[in-house]
């Protein structure tokens, strides 16, 4: 620093030498020099600007704080500025001829007292934002991590089990299953808006998060060490899902989306006939069991029973190729709005969403065992699987604010998703009389979700920005897969082409339904 203070110094010497130059007078002049120093450290002032009053003469103290002035002899007053120090006059300094005059000057720091001002900023953290998800990890005592959804927003995330797959330390297993820091799906539970929820799957205690539309989602932590507030249940990890909340400002949004997978373009994707809603992934009762068939069926039932109860059923075993077209683009959409209102002469303030998401796809896949026999195969199959998948996603809530310090809020949410499944498989079987065979195989299974909580508020004044939540809830999970219908036929011969039902097959029809209340 002082080095840079001593060449601008030496600028200012020179550019004082050229803006004063010393007077060219026919009496002779003098030399009047001395130093600049701060009065209570006594170290040189480099830069300080010393002037003679009453005239253009002046100069700038250089890098050791000394000044050099040619004057006439007489008595003059010097005015000496510098940064940060009071200014100060010196009046009568005598200039006489002969030897150089010595004039030392000492100027009085001048601190710059300003009284303290304190500037606090308080505001509520926007929760579906990156700094409020930031913010919420920052806080947290435990290891947690998450995504906001102004980030799923910006990827191509269609439902939770999207989302939580670009969050550290977690992995999607059959694209619902989450797995945290690597064990399986039976140590990691799920809560939606802090409270448990019920499972689906008959197999499994799992949460599939393929359940929850991502633009129902307000935010997604994953917690991965526990702590007072968190289930007794908990084991490897945690998924926090909060959907949206009520607004503090009026709001509109819409969105829609169309894609096509080009895997379909070359196939004829296997289907089958279904119900009407199968769009809405609804069964219609298309696929249910037939009237008046008995809930349980005794072992020993005679072959003109079982006969009978099989006369029921439509014999529908058959696929039907269908080409790929326009109808089998994918198609989203989702729209939400809400805002403030007033309700009972008290604050408050609604929420709807809506979501519906449809896509299909078709894959080939090769499967084959080898046999004991040297160059044959138990079975080389060629399967052709055309899948669609369906959700839709429904949320709404109202709260209020029954005094300035607490509040009231109810919120339902309800999801729907279903897979439609049709499969044809084709090709060598060795345990067939031709050699050939031909299984077809259709799916349909549905799942529902539908939680229903009530939340209370209170704003503790007396313990700072401490806050009191409490709430109750109720979840109900269902399950559905109706008539799950496996068929196998064995071809008479390879040239022929003509398939016939074997009855000595593993051909069955299957029928399941799951229900899962939590309270």
């Amino acid at each position: 620093m002082k080095r840079l203070c001593a060449r601008i110094a030496v600028l200012g010497v020179v550019a004082g030498s050229l803006v004063f130059p010393a007077a060219s007078t026919a009496q002779e002049s003098s030399i009047l020099l001395g130093k600049v120093m701060d009065a209570a450290t006594g170290e040189p002032l480099v830069g300080a600007q010393v002037a003679v009053a009453g005239t253009a003469e002046g100069a700038i103290t250089d890098v050791d704080g000394r000044y050099r002035l040619h004057l006439p002899p007489g008595a003059y007053d010097l005015r000496v500025a510098y940064l940060g120090y009071a200014d100060k006059t010196v009046t009568r300094v005598q200039v006489t001829p002969g030897q150089p005059n010595v004039q030392d000057i000492t100027l009085q720091s001048e601190a710059i007292q300003a009284e303290a001002v304190e500037v606090v900023v308080s505001a509520e953290e926007e929760r579906g934002s990156v700094i409020g998800a930031l913010a919420r990890q920052r806080r947290a005592t435990n290891v947690v991590n998450g995504i906001s959804a102004e980030e799923i927003a910006a990827t191509p995330a269609s439902n939770a089990a999207d989302a939580v797959a670009r969050v550290q330390s977690t992995s999607i297993v059959d694209g619902k299953y989450v797995y945290v820091r690597g064990l399986g799906e039976r140590y990691s539970t799920a809560l939606l808006d802090g409270s448990g929820l019920p499972t689906p799957e008959p197999e499994k205690r799992v949460i599939p998060l393929d359940l929850f539309p991502a633009s129902m989602i307000e935010s997604l932590f994953t917690v991965k060490s526990y702590t007072a507030d968190l289930p007794g249940d908990f084991a490897g990890g945690l998924v926090d899902i909060r959907t949206k909340d009520i607004p503090e400002q009026a709001f509109f949004s819409f969105s829609t989306g169309v894609g096509y997978n080009t895997n379909l373009g070359d196939l004829d994707r296997p289907t089958y006939e279904g119900g009407a809603l199968d769009w809405l992934g609804f069964d219609d009762g298309t696929r249910g069991l037939p009237a008046g068939f008995p809930d349980r069926i005794p072992v020993d039932a005679s072959r003109d029973r079982v006969a009978e109860l099989h006369s029921r059923f439509e014999g529908n075993f058959s696929t039907i190729p269908e080409a790929a077209d326009l109808g089998d683009a994918d198609k989203s959409f989702s729209l939400s709005f809400g805002a403030p209102v007033r309700w009972l002469d008290r604050d408050g303030g609604y929420l709807f969403g809506l979501s519906y998401s449809n896509s299909a796809n078709a894959r080939v896949m090769e499967e084959f065992f080898p046999s004991q026999e040297e160059g044959r195969f138990q079975y080389d199959f060629t399967s052709l699987v055309g899948r669609r998948d369906v959700s839709l996603g429904l949320i709404g809530g109202y709260a209020i604010n029954p005094t300035p310090t607490s509040r009231v809020s109810l919120k339902a949410f309800f999801t729907q998703s279903a897979e439609d499944d049709a499969r044809l498989v084709t090709g060598l079987f060795d345990q067939s009389t031709s050699g050939f065979a031909r299984i077809t195989r259709f799916q349909f299974i549905e799942r529902s979700l539908f939680s229903n909580q009530l939340r209370f508020e209170h704003k503790l004044g007396f313990l700072g920005d401490s806050k009191l939540e409490w709430d109750g809830s109720y979840a109900v999970a269902l399950r559905d897969e109706p008539d799950t219908r496996t068929t196998a036929f064995v071809a008479t011969s390879a040239e022929a082409g003509d398939y016939f039902f074997n009855e000595a097959g593993n051909n069955d029809r299957f029928f399941s339904d799951l229900q899962d209340d939590l309270s």
